[in-house]
């Protein structure tokens, strides 16, 4: 007999012009360079080194074979490229919204697409009740981001040597909007 996580578990969301697919370690070569990218990076630490970067590939492993979801990697239909990473995990708050893309797929509504398939999935199938986004006050498209998603502000907090804000959405609030 299969356990609730099995029958839940799912491999892929699809929206109009994204696959949001589980990440295997052989796309590895084609995430990885988020955590090279400077500009990606701006926000959320700086470019890491080759040791930080696979430890957080493995990182994504591991939590989606505990967790049975984490974050997805997303793939542009028409050109077949990977855009980026989105997707719910567990952190020290709850459960958590992180997304980190390649320029080249910025000022698109690629992330708002992908953040939005992300909490319907997070939503319906798992069930959550609450989702928040920690993003740099800085960072005004994240910021634009979580409010476009119907994310309320609930918090500013220092942190990472920088004020970060961090918005919440419940399964209520998701529904009505």
């Amino acid at each position: 007999m299969q356990n609730e996580m099995d029958v839940n578990k799912i491999e892929m969301l699809e929206t109009e012009r994204l696959l949001l697919k589980r990440p295997s370690r052989e796309e590895d070569a084609g995430l990885s360079g988020l955590w090279r990218d400077a500009e990606v990076r701006r926000y959320l630490g700086g470019v890491v080194g080759e040791e930080v970067i696979e430890k957080k590939l493995a990182w994504q492993q591991e939590h989606w074979n505990q967790a049975g979801f984490g974050q997805w990697t997303v793939y542009e239909k028409a050109s077949g490229q990977i855009t980026g990473l989105c997707g719910l995990h567990h952190s020290q708050k709850g459960i958590e919204l992180s997304y980190m893309f390649y320029l080249a797929f910025w000022g698109r509504g690629i992330a708002t697409e992908a953040a939005r398939a992300c909490l319907e999935d997070g939503f319906s199938r798992l069930h959550l009740e609450r989702v928040f986004v920690v993003t740099q006050e800085a960072n005004v498209a994240s910021c634009h981001l979580a409010e476009k998603l119907g994310m309320q502000k609930v918090e500013r907090l220092w942190e990472f040597e920088a004020w970060q804000s961090v918005y919440e959405i419940t399964h209520q609030e998701w529904r009505k909007g």
